[in-house]
C-alpha cells in the first residue's frame, strides 16, 4: 500500500443527488449543499478549496449523477474514490444508523473516508473513447433488457390492439439495438488498442464477439490487474463460509454489474466445445472431484476471465 494515501489533510463525503450535493469535512456536523452543476462545483471549490487540497474525498455511486462532479475534482488534482453503494449502505447500517437524509450520507461518507482510507482506490476518469464505449454499452444493455420484457408480454393473452402496440415497439427497440451495435463496433475497430483486445479476447474458449465487446466496455482494467482482482472485479471470487468446525460452500458475490451473466453464457459456449480445454476442466471437475455441476460452472466463468486477463497483460 502507498503509505502516501495515508497523509491526507481533510476526509470529506460528498451525497449526490440529481440536483444537489451535500459536502462534509472531516465528520462534522455541519455540512453544506450545492447545486450538482459546474457553477456548483466552482462554488465548492472556492469556498473550500484549502480542505480539498490534500485531501481524500468519498462519492457514493447514484446512477451516474456522480460523474461531472468526479471529474471536476480530478481535473482540480483532488484524490477521490467512487465508492459502491452497497458497501457504504453497510458501513452505515454498521453504526446502527436508521435515519436516512443527504447531510447524514455525506456524514457518513466522510467518515467511512476516514476510516477505509488505506483500502480505497483513487478514481481515474477513462478517456474520452472509453467514456463514450462505457455510456453505449449501457444504453445498449438497457434496450435489449427492454426488448426481452416486451417478447415476455406479447406471449401473454390480450387484446390485439395491445398485441400491435407491442409488436411497434419490439421492432423499434430492434432498430435501435441495431444502430447502437454498429456505433459500439465501430469505436472498437477504429481505436488500435481496443482492437488488438477484442481480436486476443476471442482466443478463449466460450468469447465470442458479444462478450469481448462487454469486457472491454465494462471491465477496461483487464490486462493490467492481478488474476485476484480479475475474479473479485467479476464477481466470480470464493468468499469462505466457514464457521468453527463446519466448512461450507464458498460463494461469489459482488463484483461488476453485468459481467458474472455475461460470463455464465460464455462458459456454457466453452464447455459445449468438445475439443475445448475448458471443457475438459469442467468434466475433471465434476466426475473426479465431484463437483456440482453449477459449482464447476462458476469454475470455468473463473477460468475465462483468468485467462482473458492474462493474454491481454501480454499485449
Amino acid at each position: 500500500m502507498n503509505k502516501e494515501r495515508l497523509n491526507y489533510s481533510h476526509y470529506i463525503g460528498i451525497d449526490v443527488s440529481k440536483l444537489t450535493i451535500d459536502v462534509c469535512i472531516d465528520c462534522k456536523k455541519d455540512t453544506f449543499s450545492y447545486e450538482n452543476s459546474r457553477e456548483g462545483f466552482n462554488k465548492l471549490w472556492l469556498d473550500h478549496r484549502a480542505s480539498l487540497n490534500g485531501s481524500l474525498v468519498v462519492v457514493e455511486t447514484t446512477g451516474w449523477h456522480e460523474k461531472a462532479v468526479l471529474a471536476f475534482l480530478v481535473m482540480k488534482k483532488v484524490t477521490v474514490h467512487r465508492a459502491a453503494a452497497r458497501q457504504v449502505k453497510r458501513f452505515i447500517q454498521s453504526y446502527g444508523t436508521m435515519a436516512k437524509t443527504d447531510s447524514i450520507d455525506a456524514r457518513a461518507l466522510s467518515k467511512y473516508a476516514k476510516e477505509r482510507a488505506e483500502n480505497l482506490l483513487p478514481y481515474s476518469k477513462p478517456d474520452k473513447t472509453q467514456d463514450k464505449l462505457q455510456v453505449l454499452y449501457s444504453h445498449y444493455t438497457d434496450l435489449t433488457k427492454a426488448l426481452v420484457q416486451e417478447k415476455n408480454r406479447i406471449q401473454s393473452p390480450g387484446y390485439d390492439c395491445v398485441v400491435k402496440s407491442i409488436k411497434k415497439i419490439i421492432n423499434i427497440l430492434e432498430q435501435q439495438i441495431a444502430i447502437v451495435i454498429d456505433k459500439i463496433n465501430k469505436i472498437i475497430m477504429s481505436n488500435e488498442a481496443m482492437k488488438n483486445k477484442f481480436h486476443i479476447l476471442k482466443t478463449v474458449d466460450g468469447i465470442g464477439d458479444k462478450t469481448a465487446i462487454a469486457l472491454i466496455a465494462s471491465m477496461p482494467e483487464l490486462g493490467s490487474i492481478s488474476r485476484k482482482q480479475a475474479a473479485s472485479l467479476s464477481g466470480l471470487a470464493p468468499h469462505p463460509n466457514d464457521s468453527g468446525k463446519n466448512n461450507g460452500y464458498r460463494r461469489t458475490k459482488g463484483g461488476r454489474h453485468n459481467i458474472k451473466e455475461i460470463l455464465h453464457m460464455a462458459a456454457l459456449g466453452a464447455i459445449r466445445k468438445k475439443d475445448s480445454v475448458l471443457s475438459e476442466f469442467f468434466r475433471h471437475l465434476v466426475n473426479n472431484n465431484h463437483k456440482k455441476k453449477m459449482v464447476a460452472l462458476t469454475a470455468v466463468k473463473r477460468k475465462i476471465i483468468v485467462i482473458a486477463n492474462a493474454r491481454l497483460a501480454a499485449l
